[in-house]
C-alpha cells in the first residue's frame, strides 16, 4: 500500500514546477531549430545499394570501413561512442595532441532505426567537415529528438572526457534559419540582447552557445521522468513516498540551491559538515577531494574511497549532480569513515593512462591509509571502476559497481569481456579482489524467468564469467536457470544462485543480498538489487558498499587481502 498523504519537506523537488525555469537557455533556439529541419526534410539517403555498414561495440552508428577511413586521410575521426552522440574529430584532437579545439554542433535528423544514418550525415555535410578538417574543428551532430535538458550536457561531458579537450569554445549551426529565410533575432526577439552576435564557423553561419548550453535541472528528478514513461513496472508514486525517496529529494539541493562547485554557500555548508573541499589540478585534469577536517588536524591515516565520478571544467554544475548521486558516500565521510576522492575520464585506456599520478598525489598529500583504498563508479563509470581495479588491483583493498549487471560484462564501450573473456578472467584471478555489485531490481535481466533461450544463455555465460574471475566455484545453467524460480525470496529476486542470501529494509526499501564464497572459503563476492528500482543511483548504496567493503585492507608488501573481521 502507498500512503499518498505522507509528505516531507522536499518533496515539491519532484515536481515538474520546481525545475520548469532550469531549462537549457537555447531551448527556444532549438525548438525552432528543430522546426526548420523537419520542415525542410530528411537527410537524403546517399548509399541506397550498399549493405557493408560495421558494427562494432564501441561504436553507437555502424559504419562504412571505406568512408571512415578516407575522412581519417582528410583529417577527422569517427566517433559515435556512448552519450558523446556522432562526432567528427580532428586526429590531432583525437590522439591528445590539441586540446582546445572549436566545438560545433550541428542539429540533425538522427535516427538509429534508418540504414545508413551515419554515414549519410557525413556525405550530406562533407562541405562543413572539410573546413573542420583544415581548421582542427570538432564537428559533433546533436539529434533534435534528444530534448534538451540532459541529452545536450551529457554530450559535452563525454566528448570533454573522452577527448581531454577544455570545450570551452561551443557554436551552433544556424544554417537550418538560414535556408527558412529566418535570423537568430528571429527566434529570440528581446532576447537578442542576450545572444551573441553570429559569425562564420568551417563555412557555416553559427552562434557562440559556450555558456548556454547547459541544463541546470536535477538529474534524479530527469531520470525519474524518462523511467516512468519506459518502465512500466516502476511504482514511482511509491518510489518518492519511501525514505530513499526523501534522501534523494534532499540530495537534489544541491542542484537546486547552489550555483556551482565554488559557490560560497556550499563551500560553507561542507564546512559546516566538518569537510575540506579541495579543488586539484594535475596537467588539464580537475579532480576534487573532501576530508574529513579531524583527519586532517591528527594527520590520522585514513581510508579512501575514489568516486569515478567526472569533474569537468567546461561542466562545472554537473558536480552538483555528482554531489546528489553520492551524497550517501559525503555523509559517511562527514562521520569521519574516510575520504573521497571525485575523477573519470571517458575511456578505461585514459583513466589508465592519466589517474595513477593523481591518485599518488593524493595518497602523498593526504593522511591517506594505503592498505585502505576503495573505488566505485555507477553505469558506464561502474565498469571503468571495475576495469581499473583489474588492471590496478594491488591498489584497492576492494570495489562497488552500481547498476551495473550480475554477470560480468562491460557494455560502456568495448566488448572485450565477451569476445576476450578468458583472458580477462585469467587477469581478474591473479589476485585476490572484494567486490558488491549493488543494482535496481527492475534493471536485473538475471530476476526473469520468461527470458529468451538466447539471452539465457548470454546471462548464464556471464555469470559464470563473474565467478570464475572472482576465483568462486562455478555453477551450471541449470542451476544459474533455475534461480529465477527459486523458493528463496532472495534468490529469486537477485535471480542467481549463492551460498547464503538475505533480506534487508534499509530507507523503506527491501534490499536482495546474495553472498558467494570463493575458492578459498571467503566471502569476497556480493550482489545486492533494490526493489522497485530501475537505472538510478540510491542513498543506500553508499551505506551497503562501506559496510561490506570496510572489513577489508590490502597487505602493501605481500598484495594480499586481510579481512579486519569476519562475516560469520
Amino acid at each position: 500500500m502507498i500512503n499518498k498523504a505522507m509528505h516531507y519537506p522536499d518533496l515539491w523537488l519532484w515536481d515538474d514546477s520546481t525545475w520548469a525555469d532550469r531549462e537549457c537557455a537555447m531551448e527556444p533556439l532549438l525548438l525552432k531549430l528543430r522546426d526548420c529541419i523537419l520542415q525542410q526534410g530528411s537527410t537524403p539517403e546517399y548509399y541506397p545499394e550498399r549493405h557493408d555498414e560495421v558494427r562494432d561495440a564501441v561504436n553507437a552508428y555502424p559504419y562504412f570501413s571505406d568512408v571512415v577511413a578516407a575522412w581519417r586521410e582528410n583529417g577527422l575521426v569517427f566517433s559515435s561512442y556512448g552519450m558523446m552522440g556522432l562526432t567528427m574529430a580532428p586526429v590531432s584532437v583525437d590522439a591528445h595532441k590539441k586540446n582546445d579545439p572549436i566545438v560545433l554542433y550541428i542539429p540533425a535528423v538522427i535516427d538509429r532505426r534508418e540504414p545508413h544514418a551515419a554515414m549519410n550525415l557525413l556525405k550530406a555535410h562533407e562541405d562543413v567537415l572539410l573546413i573542420a578538417a583544415k581548421e582542427e574543428i570538432l564537428v559533433q551532430f546533436i539529434s533534435i529528438d534528444l530534448g534538451f535538458k540532459a541529452p545536450l550536457v551529457e554530450h559535452g561531458l563525454e566528448t570533454q572526457g573522452n577527448f581531454h579537450i577544455l570545450h570551452d569554445k561551443v557554436f551552433i549551426d544556424l544554417s537550418p534559419l538560414e535556408k527558412a529565410g529566418l535570423s537568430l533575432q528571429d527566434v529570440l526577439n528581446a532576447q537578442a540582447g542576450f545572444w551573441n552576435k553570429p559569425e562564420m564557423v568551417a563555412g557555416r553561419i553559427a552562434v557562440d552557445i559556450s555558456d548556454k548550453w547547459q541544463a541546470r535541472m536535477g538529474h534524479q528528478y530527469c531520470i525519474s521522468r524518462m523511467y516512468w514513461n519506459f518502465v512500466p513496472e516502476w511504482d514511482y508514486e511509491r518510489h518518492i513516498r519511501t525514505e530513499a525517496g526523501q534522501r534523494q529529494a534532499s540530495g537534489m539541493r544541491y542542484e537546486y540551491e547552489y550555483e556551482g562547485p565554488h559557490d560560497a554557500r556550499l563551500l560553507a555548508k561542507w564546512r559546516q559538515m566538518g569537510l575540506r573541499y579541495e579543488d586539484h589540478f594535475t596537467g588539464s585534469d580537475w579532480w576534487i577531494t573532501l576530508t574529513p577536517e579531524s583527519a586532517l588536524e591528527a594527520e590520522e591515516k585514513i581510508p579512501l574511497f575514489v568516486i569515478f565520478k567526472e569533474p569537468r571544467t567546461a561542466i562545472p554544475s554537473m558536480m552538483l549532480t555528482a554531489y546528489q548521486f553520492y551524497d550517501g558516500f559525503i555523509q559517511l565521510a562527514a562521520q569521519g569513515h574516510f575520504m573521497v576522492l571525485f575523477y573519470a575520464l571517458e575511456t578505461p585506456e585514459d583513466n589508465d593512462d592519466y589517474f595513477p599520478p593523481i591518485l599518488e598525489e593524493a595518497m602523498r598529500k593526504y593522511p591517506v591509509d594505503r592498505s585502505r583504498v576503495y573505488i566505485t563508479g555507477q553505469s558506464h563509470n561502474g565498469y571503468y571502476a571495475l576495469e581499473y581495479y583489474r588492471r590496478h588491483p594491488r591498489v584497492f583493498a576492494g570495489a562497488a559497481t552500481l547498476n551495473d549487471p550480475i554477470g560480468l560484462e562491460c557494455r560502456a564501450r568495448v566488448d572485450y569481456y565477451d569476445t576476450k573473456a578468458q583472458e580477462i578472467i585469467a587477469s581478474f584471478r591473479k589476485q585476490d579482489m572484494p567486490l558488491i555489485n549493488i543494482l535496481g531490481e527492475l534493471e536485473n535481466t538475471y530476476r526473469d524467468p520468461g527470458r529468451t533461450a538466447e539471452k539465457i544463455a548470454l546471462d548464464t555465460a556471464r555469470y559464470q564469467h563473474r565467478l570464475q574471475a572472482f576465483r568462486c566455484p562455478n555453477k551450471t545453467e541449470e542451476e544459474i536457470v533455475a534461480a529465477a524460480r527459486s523458493k528463496d525470496y532472495a534468490t529469486r529476486k537477485n535471480g542467481v544462485p549463492a551460498d547464503r542470501t538475505e533480506v534487508q529494509l534499509r530507507m523503506g526499501v527491501e534490499c536482495y543480498v546474495s553472498d558467494v564464497k570463493n575458492q578459498d572459503g571467503k566471502w569476497h563476492l556480493r550482489f545486492v538489487s533494490l526493489e522497485n528500482t530501475p537505472h538510478m543511483i540510491m542513498p543506500q548504496m553508499g551505506e551497503l558498499s562501506w559496510e561490506y567493503l570496510r572489513r577489508f585492507s590490502r597487505d602493501q608488501e605481500t598484495g594480499e587481502i586481510v579481512e579486519l573481521y569476519g562475516l560469520e
